[in-house]
């Protein structure tokens, strides 16, 4: 597991690298206008998560409870083949919606000053299959995640995020235009998609065969699979609301500006989704044996194991932002702007990995209400705030509105979940974590290091500062990743 740890970071930091070195080709080939288009085709990305319903995390879920109770191969094979037609026929049906019914309505919410109304209905035509074929390869990842093979779901996500990044950030050098970018979008996730099926398909034909004995239905829980699907969605618009406001509240440039700090912090959940994929089907395998002791040290060292990786990442973002912004886009404007909203949307993602160990714990036990009730409270007030914050203080209010929905996210379901499923101390997870030293390199080197005009230099000392805490708490999670899956 800590090998695949490695090849989840490496893959995962790799693809991010390539992401973040993209995105100015991007903007100094297309303009902030067009790239806020990309944004907006993520923010269409992130959005198919409704349509795919939680299924994906549900079937990796059920895949490790059958592997667990040694089912026979032919019922995981048949759980999966099932699914998975329901769910192509899901985004089938999605990709129609975007190309025809949703189209000009899409193409009427976009405030565009320079683009023209053609090239935003082809672009949104090629979202519709760039879309579709994301889906389609997530689902696929989800069923080998559920099969615990990490390197090829590590190999996948690399392509799928950054090696795509690189090929269509080349092209655009070569033949500048926003369409162009999302043709070669399509044509690599398409191939990408037909790849991994052919993956898929050899993995299972060499499952062990299992026992025929053990008597395992192929299907889903209905009751966890519907909370899964209720957490989804609430969970989408719980992370989304702010780009969601965004997008019809204000200009594009401004919503670009607001994509880029966004990209730029969403680049931390490398370190959060691999603990995600790995532990999840080791939370599955004990909540199905009903250990309870096993559980509890497995979800304390995943918050243990979240704080040492996420805690130089975030520093470097909070303390550097603006030296980090210039030496990477080149522009002090474009860092002045974006360098507020970055420091803030870093503090939301902090506590967004801190809670993944609550996250887990509840679904691999399948008890969703708490979390369904939580994020209620959360999708009901963050809009609400976020509007009075937007009117207020612009741009900067709706990231400070989204930091503080994920900070009280986190302080509310780990309250749940120590006092409810293990009667522990309520506090044990916010006591004072010898792992904060480690952002105290980051802090220090901002005030005492003066900037300069070379952006090598000035990216080396940033470099510099972040290796070694980062390589400590990579040492650290490694360690209690170990300790961890050994004890599962």
């Amino acid at each position: 597991m800590a090998r695949s740890l490695i090849y989840y970071l490496l893959s995962g930091v790799g693809g991010r690298i390539i992401t973040l070195l993209a995105i100015p080709v991007l903007i100094k080939y297309l303009g902030i206008e067009a790239f806020g288009l990309i944004g907006f085709y993520l923010l269409l990305t992130s959005s198919a998560q409704l349509a795919e319903m939680g299924i994906g995390t549900s079937i990796a879920r059920r895949i490790s409870q059958l592997r667990e109770k040694n089912a026979s191969a032919s019922v995981i094979r048949k759980l999966s083949l099932n699914i998975g037609i329901r769910y192509f026929t899901v985004v089938i049906t999605l990709a129609l919606i975007l190309f025809g019914p949703a189209q000009p309505w899409l193409v009427a919410h976009i405030e565009a000053k320079e683009l023209t109304t053609a090239t935003i209905s082809t672009a949104i035509t090629l979202m519709g299959i760039a879309v579709s074929s994301h889906l389609i390869i997530n689902y696929l990842i989800n069923l080998l995640i559920g099969l615990e093979k990490h390197t090829d779901v590590s190999v996948i996500r690399f392509v799928q995020s950054g090696l795509l990044q690189l090929v269509s950030a080349g092209i655009i050098m070569l033949a500048p235009g926003v369409t162009n970018y999302f043709i070669v979008q399509v044509i690599g996730l398409s191939a990408l998609a037909l790849s991994t099926m052919t993956i898929v398909l050899v993995r299972f034909r060499n499952l062990p065969a299992g026992d025929a004995s053990v008597e395992e239905t192929a299907t889903l829980g209905h009751q966890t699979t519907m909370g899964i699907a209720v957490i989804t969605i609430l969970g989408f618009f719980f992370s989304q609301i702010d780009r969601i406001t965004l997008s019809g509240s204000v200009p594009l440039d401004e919503f670009g500006y607001y994509s880029l700090a966004f990209s730029v912090v969403n680049a931390v959940n490398v370190m959060i989704s691999p603990i995600f994929s790995i532990l999840l089907p080791v939370y599955s395998r004990l909540a199905y044996g009903n250990n309870q002791q096993r559980l509890w040290d497995v979800y304390r060292r995943t918050y243990i194991i979240m704080q040492a990786l996420l805690i130089p990442a975030v520093s470097v973002l909070v303390f550097m932002g603006t030296e980090s912004l210039w030496v990477w886009t080149g522009d002090p404007e474009l860092s002045a702007i974006c360098t507020p909203l970055m420091q803030l949307l870093a503090i939301g993602i902090l506590s967004q990995g801190l809670s993944n160990s609550s996250w887990l714990i509840q679904l691999g036990l399948g008890k969703l209400n708490a979390e369904i009730f939580i994020h209620v409270l959360l999708v009901i007030f963050t809009p609400i705030f976020m509007v009075i914050a937007l009117g207020k203080y612009g741009l900067v209010g709706a990231a400070l509105s989204i930091a503080g929905a994920h900070t009280s996210h986190l302080v509310i379901s780990m309250l749940y979940v120590n006092t409810r499923h293990f009667q522990r101390t309520p506090f044990f997870n916010f006591r004072v974590s010898a792992f904060w030293l480690l952002s105290l390199p980051v802090a220090a080197g901002s005030y005492l290091i003066p900037a300069n005009d070379n952006r090598i230099l000035q990216g080396s000392i940033i470099v510099a500062l972040y290796a070694i805490p980062a390589a400590i708490g990579l040492g650290c999670a490694v360690y209690q990743l170990r300790k961890a899956t050994a004890t599962a």
